[in-house]
This record gives C-alpha cells, structure tokens and sequence, in this order.
C-alpha cells in the first residue's frame, strides 16, 4: 500500500467530532469566502443555504462518510435561519442543489489554500538544504455509474470503476502540496507530468521506478529554482554523462 493510500484509508477511519467549530480550527472561514468569491460562486440573493455553507458540507461529507448528507448538514448546524428566525429542516432537495451549485472550482481553490498555508507550518529540517518531496500513486473504487464507468476497470477481476490518483506530498509530514487524477486506464507518469512545476523551490522530490521517464524528470529539474528528483534504477542500466 502506498502512503497516499495510507493517507486515505486514516481519513476514512478517523471518527471526526461533529462540530463545525472543529473544522474552522484548520479552516477559517477567511478561506472558505474567499473560495467561493474568487471562483463566482458567491450568491447574490440571500439563501438559507449558501454557497460557503455548501463547501462545509462537501467537506464534512468527505469526513463523516458514515452519515447521510441530511445528517451531516444537521450535525454541523449549516443552514440558516428563515425569515422568521426558526430552523425548519432543509428539505433535501435543497441540499443537493446547494452541493450542484457550487460546483467543483471553490474546492480545488481551497485545496490549493490549505495546501499553501499549511506548507508554512511545516518546521521539519531540511536534508542538505532541500525539503524531500515524493510523488506518489494510488487508486481507488468509485461508485457504479454511468459516468464513472468511463473512467475504467482495474486489470484483473475489478466489479467497480476505479480513478488513478498522483500526488505529490512531503515526505515527512505527508501533506499534499497538488494531485492529479483521471481515469485508470491513463499512466501514472501522464499524471505526474500535469504536477511539473508544483514542487517548491529548492526540494528534492523522490520518484519510485514507475515513474522512471526522461521527459517527466527533465522538466521536473527545469520547472523551479533548485529543484531535484532521486529515483531508483536496475543495476543492469547504462547511462551516459553529459
């Protein structure tokens, strides 16, 4: 198993206190308006349930995977009172909507957010100088859908899609700085060539022998200031300097 995917099946089991306060401890709003702000996503019309509370939702629903949607958006208390003040239930068709409405752009804004700003509280020494990156790959079941069947079939006896995900992570504290992701019949290295240029200045970002590919690593060296990568080679490989 990966660490990617280590890093997956320990979000999966992680009993999350249900509590919004819990996730703005991490998460300030700020960063959530700004999410919705930067991408058009802010209402104009007033709603009970607004597109910042949508992308609290979407992430509590991505923690507390054993509960219903409805549930979940009860547990965080996200919708706002009516124009009378009270708290009636959102039906959940108004729930649906709201998650629809957003769409994907506030998250993957957010993503690159709390990947930034959390890259600076990372005080782990660096090794000759260079902080150690790795790009890494895992995949993963998704539901039988239509659409997801497009994504393709694990080789072997696989009875549900599957989605190839590249990450590219610290190698220390295993936060994801970027990830690329598609269908599984599309290569590991097609996804780490879409990370050229994620890795930060000065780093040395270690590769597994799947991702040995001449393209890929050339642009890596050439995407930043002081950038390296490692990998592994057969004792059988002949090389020449240049």
């Amino acid at each position: 198993m990966s660490e990617f995917s280590r890093e997956l099946q320990a979000a999966a089991e992680f009993n999350y206190p249900e509590a919004i306060d819990a996730f703005q401890k991490n998460i300030p709003a700020d960063w959530i308006s700004e999410a919705v702000k930067e991408t058009g996503r802010a209402a104009v019309r007033k709603r009970r349930f607004p597109a910042e509370q949508a992308v609290w939702l979407v992430l509590g629903i991505g923690l507390m995977r054993n509960r219903s949607i409805n549930d979940v958006c009860d547990k965080l208390e996200l919708a706002f009172p009516d124009s009378k003040g009270e708290l009636p239930p959102l039906a959940t068709s108004s729930i649906v909507k709201a998650r629809q409405r957003i769409g994907l752009e506030p998250l993957r804004h957010l993503f690159h957010t709390t990947a930034t700003e959390w890259e600076k509280e990372d005080t782990s020494h660096p090794v000759c100088g260079l902080k150690v990156m790795s790009v890494d790959g895992t995949q993963f079941k998704v539901p039988e859908t239509k659409d997801n069947q497009q994504l393709g079939y694990a080789t072997g006896k696989a009875t549900f899609p599957s989605v190839l995900a590249v990450t590219l992570m610290s190698a220390r504290t295993h936060l994801v700085s970027d990830v690329a992701f598609g269908p599984i019949t599309n290569s590991e290295i097609s996804y780490a060539q879409q990370l050229v240029g994620s890795a930060p200045d000065d780093t040395l970002t270690l590769f597994d022998r799947g991702f040995f590919s001449a393209e890929l690593l050339q642009a890596w060296r050439g995407a930043g200031r002081n950038t390296h990568w490692l990998t592994p080679i057969k004792s059988k490989f002949r090389y020449e300097r240049h």
